[in-house]
């Protein structure tokens, strides 16, 4: 789904998501809201009226969390960290290797690394790293 919304606008009209559930707009919220009630929800009106619907913050959302995956995995695993990754199905013992490449999002949307020996990207839900006395048996 291409979001045809104006990257500029977004970044003004970024989103919080609240503990119990739900999201709101970090510009259209009072910075001194003391009432649930005075949160505006995101997408706000002003993104509505840009064009914006449910399923495009939806995937707003999911591409920014994996922005933000990939960048807690970059600050904790090194290039070269031996890893356990699955190419297909998490199911079994997987295959064991080393990250050959920091973590990236591919396309915009999946979080991802490349790791020794594959030809292709494994989605850093597919990763799980490993010591190196785990790596070695």
């Amino acid at each position: 789904m291409t979001i045809a919304i104006s990257p500029a606008l977004l970044a003004l009209h970024d989103w919080d998501e609240l503990i119990f559930g739900g999201f709101i707009c970090l510009h259209c919220t009072p910075d001194d809201a003391e009432f649930p009630e005075e949160n505006v929800g995101w997408p706000c009106a002003t993104l509505q009226e840009a064009g914006m619907t449910d399923e495009m913050a939806e995937q707003v959302i999911k591409n920014d969390r994996e922005r933000i995956r990939v960048g807690h995995f970059n600050d904790a695993v090194p290039v070269g960290t031996p890893v356990r990754y699955w190419t297909g199905v998490r199911q079994g013992e997987g295959k064991v290797s080393r990250t050959r490449t920091p973590a990236e999002l591919l396309s915009g949307h999946t979080a991802v690394v490349w790791v020794e020996g594959e030809g292709s990207c494994i989605a850093l839900s597919h990763i799980c790293t490993l010591s190196a006395a785990e790596a070695t048996r």
